[in-house]
């Protein structure tokens, strides 16, 4: 039986992602804390210019809890505003939905122009 080293154990596990979160989760006030904080680890780790955001539904109307800038928490508004988007149809659906190219993506019509208007080009994907 090969030995381990209660040190390595000990600096692995506080690597982990799952123990990063777990910290994260007791550390915040509540539930929309932790969402923007999260949404804020996320974006670092990804680096590059990256917007990022999380919208829940809350008495059958969309809401965004956590947004990793202006920029997210704009396109979210236009989309509740048309009642159409990425973001709602990846949630109405469960399911990712991309969009390679937001200026010949022709899904959603309604929210396409003000997207587009905002600066949103490529890729945007929603889960």
């Amino acid at each position: 039986m090969p030995e381990y080293s209660t040190t390595a154990e000990l600096t692995w596990s506080r690597r982990h992602p799952a123990n990063e979160l777990q910290d994260l989760l007791m550390a915040t006030e509540d539930v929309e804390d932790f969402f923007q904080r999260l949404i804020e680890m996320a974006v670092d780790t990804i680096g590059g210019d990256v917007s990022a955001g999380v919208t829940v539904a809350r008495d059958g109307h969309p809401a965004t809890v956590a947004s990793s800038d202006e920029h997210a928490a704009q396109l979210d508004e236009v989309q509740y505003d048309h009642l159409q988007g990425p973001c709602l149809t990846a949630m109405r659906a469960d399911k990712v939905v991309l969009i390679e190219d937001m200026a010949t993506d022709e899904r959603f019509t309604q929210y396409r122009p003000r997207a587009l208007a905002l600066g949103c080009i490529t890729p945007c994907r929603c889960r």
